[in-house]
């Protein structure tokens, strides 16, 4: 299941490869929006050390992405839309409770992957909604760089050591996966608004689908408007509650990855039906925005906890 998957994702990549763009002959199309941000996911706002321990997520904006070959995977539903282009780099690491698994313990594996992504977000105002389609390939395992940078920040806090138990880490192996959401306004108002979400994945290190509702309160900018988004001459801020029923497929941070089997250690039996919840506080002044929040999960496998872990995001337009 896990091969078939990644060979259908291979399979329509290459196939489209028939010809090549030169970015650079776009130079003079440019409109000059471009917007940088960055994400930090880590448990420690919660006091604990487990599964989903740390994360990094960078996204760089640039209309001058959507000369490049890659846009053409990504699927657009809307007939007259606003798109907005991206590239993001996605490093996250998991580890278990107990960091040396005992025989016969049910607890995560240690894990972790590094994937590069090509991202279009489609706005229809006239609609009001908006479609994301995101495709990245990577890698997960030692090459990921898991270990590496969870012990660097052991070592440099004084009241942490080194975590033992990598050497059991799932395999290096090769990653692809296809993402969409969609978002529909369901209603609003001045300071209070209501969204219906929809979310998949194909491929590897995930398959899943989902769906959630999403509600907002405060000063927030249009949510589907490319106007909007990288408006750099006013201020917002917001709070927000984002609620997701999703049903995992594959999870090969569990499961291990879709060709290397060489693993020490791996759960196949996941739970098929996971809660997350997502809140926080957005603001913007000008081109500076931030954020900060925090994520809820339940269990992702059989004897597993429910698990939580704090954010804090930060955005410049330029």
């Amino acid at each position: 299941m896990r091969k078939l998957l990644l060979v259908a994702i291979l399979s329509f990549f290459i196939s489209s490869l028939n010809g090549q763009v030169n970015f650079w002959d776009y130079y003079k199309d440019l409109n000059g929006w471009k917007k940088f941000s960055v994400k930090w996911d880590n448990d420690i706002a919660f006091q604990t050390d487990r599964y989903y321990t740390n994360g990094l997520e960078f996204e760089y904006h640039d209309q001058r992405l959507q000369h490049l070959y890659p846009s053409r995977f990504l699927f657009n539903p809307f007939e007259t839309s606003e798109s907005i282009y991206s590239l993001t780099l996605t490093h996250h690491i998991f580890t278990p409770k107990v960091f040396i698994i005992p025989p016969g313990t049910i607890d995560r594996p240690f894990s972790s992957y590094l994937l590069l992504g090509f991202k279009a977000m489609n706005l229809s105002s006239e609609n009001r909604a908006a479609w994301t389609s995101e495709l990245r390939v990577g890698l997960m395992g030692k090459y990921a760089g898991g270990e590496l940078v969870q012990n660097s920040i052991h070592k440099m806090l004084p009241a942490s050591e080194p975590v033992p138990g990598w050497n059991t880490q799932i395999d290096h192996d090769v990653c692809i996966d296809y993402q969409v959401k969609f978002e529909k306004e369901i209603f609003a108002m001045k300071y209070v608004a209501a969204e219906g979400l929809a979310k998949g994945t194909l491929g590897v290190p995930y398959t899943n689908f989902g769906a959630g509702l999403r509600l907002k309160a405060g000063l927030f900018p249009d949510a589907f408007s490319k106007l909007g988004f990288f408006d750099n001459t006013s201020w917002n801020m917001f709070t927000f509650i984002d609620a997701c029923v999703l049903a995992s497929v594959y999870d090969a941070t569990l499961q291990g990855g879709a060709f290397n089997q060489k693993n020490h250690y791996t759960l196949q039996d996941i739970n098929v039906f996971v809660g997350e919840m997502d809140f926080g506080i957005s603001g913007k002044w000008k081109a500076l925005s931030a954020g900060i929040g925090g994520s809820l999960r339940t269990p992702r496998f059989q004897e597993g906890l429910p698990h939580r872990w704090g954010y804090i995001e930060f955005g410049y337009i330029f």
